[in-house]
């Protein structure tokens, strides 16, 4: 939470940071956003803030995607994509 009452917005705080201090290809950062998305989503479906899971969650979204049918790789993509998000706001949480 800020001091103004808003709540920060680490999924656009992370795409930024990745879009700045990576210098990853395009196509890999839109890559990221979805991957992002689709962690946000399944968190707000099981009522849960994103920046609040935990690694029981994180196996649990891991398992619907293969239900789903994504590929592995894409799976790999994901999980790499959530790893530097929750690492990005676990530094940044450290940090301030």
């Amino acid at each position: 939470m800020l001091r103004d009452g808003t709540k920060r917005d680490f999924v656009r705080e992370f795409l930024s940071y990745i879009q700045v201090e990576k210098g990853l290809s395009r196509n890999t950062l839109q890559s990221y956003a979805r991957d992002i998305a689709r962690l946000q989503q399944w968190a707000e479906q099981n009522r849960k803030p994103i920046d609040q899971l935990d690694r029981k969650d994180l196996r649990e979204w891991i398992a619907r995607m293969s239900r789903e049918g994504l590929s592995p790789s894409s799976i790999s993509r994901a999980v790499s994509a959530a790893r530097g998000f929750f690492h990005c706001a676990s530094f940044d949480r450290s940090d301030g």
